[in-house]
């Protein structure tokens, strides 16, 4: 059997709130210790807009 790679992404806030997710980071320091955990587990993480703004 033959395993194709797969992509794992994080996105580790978006609109959530602490009432609707209570563990979602969002804190400056709570945003980067989350990524990184994210990243030690092997998740493609970033920081910032989605989309360039101008």
């Amino acid at each position: 059997m033959t395993h194709s790679p797969t992509w794992v992404e994080v996105a580790r806030n978006g609109p959530w709130r602490r009432d609707l997710q209570p563990l979602v980071p969002l804190t400056p320091d709570e945003i980067v210790a989350d990524g990184i955990l994210c990243a030690e587990a092997g998740a493609c993480t970033r920081s910032g807009p989605t989309a360039p703004t101008t």
